[in-house]
């Protein structure tokens, strides 16, 4: 445990978890930065469709995609974060059925519209992941349920390269230190030392691991 009472180990770690810290924060607030953001760009799609509707147009898909976009753009957030086209159109017709300005056969009309929407997309959508092929560098696939086993499959190449890479810079190393008599002593000479300076790189790496796979989960939801 003398590596505990290393100035040197103690400065290390202090500075370690003061960057946790700071980073935990910045981001921390940066999603909240991002979250009013994303609603901001929803509600301006819902009362840009709700005008749409009030002068008796019924929006279409690529307006929907359109309007989508471009609130993404303009309020800097990710198209994928705001709500689908199925919730849009749910909250249409919400919005709709609870309103005052409007008669019960008129509501009655642009739900059912709405709804006839909803249904066409959807079939639109199955119909393209049906038939439409995802091109790979091995071939061409054409069901959508491939691309999952895709993801999956290049996850484990990803895995199998860096676990092979780590092997074989620990084999040269090793390797390096045994072919020369006086980089060998050396080490033996500064073993605490090492040890010490290996403790720490496996804390540095953890603690990354730990940021960027905390920040990546929240981010997904």
């Amino acid at each position: 445990m003398d590596w505990i009472t290393n100035p040197w180990i103690v400065s290390l770690i202090t500075a370690i978890v003061s960057t946790f810290i700071v980073n935990s924060l910045t981001k921390f607030f940066g999603r909240k930065d991002y979250i009013k953001r994303v609603n901001r760009a929803n509600n301006q799609i819902i009362n840009t469709l709700k005008d749409f509707i009030s002068e008796g147009e019924n929006p279409s898909l690529p307006l929907l995609e359109s309007l989508s976009a471009a609130n993404a753009k303009s309020n800097k957030v990710k198209q994928h974060s705001l709500y689908s086209i199925d919730d849009i159109l749910d909250l249409l017709i919400k919005d709709i059925s609870e309103t005052n300005f409007l008669s019960i056969d008129q509501k009655i009309e642009i739900s059912n519209n709405l709804l006839d929407l909803k249904r066409d997309i959807k079939t639109k959508q199955d119909e393209e992941l049906e038939f439409k092929p995802i091109i790979t560098d091995k071939g061409i696939i054409t069901f959508d349920k491939g691309i999952k086993q895709i993801k999956e499959m290049d996850k484990i190449k990803r895995n199998m390269t860096t676990t092979s890479l780590i092997y074989i810079a620990c084999l040269i190393s090793y390797m390096t230190i045994m072919k020369y008599p006086k980089l060998s002593g050396f080490f033996q000479n500064n073993l605490s030392m090492i040890k010490d300076i290996s403790i720490a790189i496996v804390v540095i790496v953890l603690i990354s691991f730990m940021i960027k796979f905390g920040y990546s989960k929240t981010l997904k939801k």
